[in-house]
């Protein structure tokens, strides 16, 4: 038997009404939970001659928090697949990954327009 073998159960006995006391603390703040709640539309059309989409998506974003959000921000991950000189591009060449890089044009994707609204007004 070492010397902290004797030691843990009084150090767990020590620290458990420090430790039950911080869980009862944290419990009576009686902070309100709540849930973000976002509805999405989205109307798609494909050119299959072509090989392109056409989409629109409409974003319902209900913030529940009594925070004020002043931004929001959106990944547009198809623009990753857009050309040689995207971050997902160099990331797969460092993984071993070429194929992305030699592909041509036509299999790669891309987002060429964006127009947001917020409230029926144009922001971007």
């Amino acid at each position: 038997m070492t010397i902290f073998e004797g030691m843990i159960p009084r150090i767990l006995l020590l620290l458990f009404p420090l430790l039950s006391h911080t869980l009862i603390a944290d419990a009576g703040t009686n902070t309100a939970y709540f849930q973000q709640e976002v509805n999405y539309k989205i109307n798609v059309s494909l050119n299959d001659k072509k090989h392109t989409l056409r989409a629109s998506i409409e974003i319902e974003y209900i913030n529940r928090s009594s925070d004020t959000l002043s931004e929001i921000w959106f990944h547009l991950w198809p623009n990753a697949y857009k050309d040689r000189n995207s971050a997902l591009c160099k990331q797969m060449l460092e993984n071993g990954d070429a194929s992305l890089y030699f592909a041509k044009e036509s299999e790669r994707g891309f987002i060429d327009s964006l127009h947001f609204t917020a409230n029926e007004e144009s922001i971007f």
